[in-house]
Formats: C-alpha cells, sequence, structure tokens
C-alpha cells in the first residue's frame, strides 16, 4: 500500500486464489476476498482503500474489479466477452489502467491475441465506472500511469514505450532491436518522483534482470 503499511498477495490456501494482505510489521494475514472463482491483486489505491484486481469469471475469461480493503464491497470495472488483465491505478484514485484482448475467435487462443491499454475512470468513489477508452494500437502490457499522471508506461514487441493518457504522444524508450544483446523489456513501475522507470528484463534464455 501507498502508506508502506500493508503487503497485498493472492493465495489459494482455501483452495480458490483469492486476496489477501498483511502487515508489514507484523500479525496475522486477513482474507480479503471470498468465494468462487480465482482471483489475483494488480494494485493498491493510492489512498489504500481499495484494491484492483482480475478475476477469472463464469466461462473461463478475465474481468477487473476492485474490492474495498476490507472486504466489504466489490464492484466491477471492467467486464467484456473477451479478457481484461493487468489493473493499476492514477494518481487520482478514480482512473484505472488495464490491457484487453479481443473476444475469441474459435482459432486463436485469448491469452495469444492481441492486447492493448485501455483507460476507465469515475467521477468520485462509489461512483459507477464510465465506458473504457483504448489507448493503444499497436498492442500493450501491464500499463502503468506515473505519480504525477502525465504519462504510462507499457510494454511490447521488445520496447518499452510510454504515451499520455490521452492516446497521444507515444514513444519508444528502450527498443530491443533484432539481433541485439539487450534484454527484452516487460512489467514497468515508475520511481515515485515520475522521473525513472524501472522494469524487469528477459534475455534469449528467458533469465531475467531488473
Amino acid at each position: 500500500s501507498a502508506d508502506g503499511q500493508w503487503l497485498a498477495y493472492d493465495s489459494d490456501r482455501n483452495g480458490y486464489a483469492d486476496i489477501w494482505k498483511q502487515p508489514l510489521a507484523g500479525g496475522p494475514a486477513e482474507q480479503v476476498t471470498r468465494g468462487p472463482n480465482h482471483k489475483f491483486v494488480n494494485d493498491w489505491s493510492p489512498d489504500g482503500r481499495e484494491i484492483v484486481f482480475h478475476s477469472i469469471r463464469e466461462g473461463g475469461h478475465r474481468d477487473v474489479l476492485v474490492v474495498s480493503a476490507d472486504g466489504t464491497r466489490t464492484e466491477v470495472v471492467a467486464s467484456s466477452a473477451g479478457e481484461e488483465q493487468h489493473a493499476s491505478w492514477g494518481p487520482d484514485g478514480n482512473t484505472i489502467l488495464y490491457d484487453s484482448s479481443k473476444p475469441p475467435d474459435g482459432k486463436t487462443p485469448a491469452l495469444t491475441n492481441v492486447w492493448e491499454a485501455y483507460i476507465v475512470t469515475r467521477a468520485r468513489p462509489g461512483a459507477p465506472w464510465g465506458t473504457p477508452r483504448q489507448l493503444t494500437t499497436h498492442g500493450s502490457s501491464d500499463p502503468k500511469m506515473s505519480p504525477n499522471g502525465r504519462l504510462i508506461a507499457y510494454c511490447v514487441a521488445g520496447q518499452l514505450r510510454i504515451i499520455k493518457p490521452d492516446g497521444t504522444g507515444e514513444q519508444v524508450v528502450v527498443d530491443v532491436r533484432a539481433g541485439a544483446d539487450q534484454p527484452e523489456p516487460a512489467y514497468p513501475v515508475w520511481s515515485r518522483d515520475s522521473q525513472t522507470i524501472y522494469y524487469k528484463a528477459y534475455d534469449r534464455d528467458r533469465h531475467s534482470s531488473i
């Protein structure tokens, strides 16, 4: 969590994967979600009161949902016939980014389809989520908004890219060219001052580094 007091994680210790939270100072873990369907934690809200996650729902597709940190309230953020996952919060606490794929066509497995980044907002906590808006057109993986809200980092096709929240200004920050010995970027994370992007990278043998 942003205040550094809690760690959220998912565990199938009770059968289905559910979201749990643990005090970093020590103490017992607390179960946040319950019930059928696997649930996988994605990100804490900036105020620490909510957790965005994706769940494998009826029919086997993934949807993005939000649960209050005390587990008393759950709401759907984005649901379609396709797949939604890799969700993260914007700094205002009323914006969520996520990746979505096209619905299965009966020929291509859903998780191998092209993923694109989407953004969805609400007027205030507790208000309904609006209609998602597509940000990228050439693929996306794990979009993250900078703490100052000005840029979104994501990875695709061996590149680390940035784009503005209105979908303009797309730039390549790290480019792994064919034959280059540079590890391929994935899973970007912003520094708190919005000046640095950390990312996990994989070499040709799939060994990873930060």
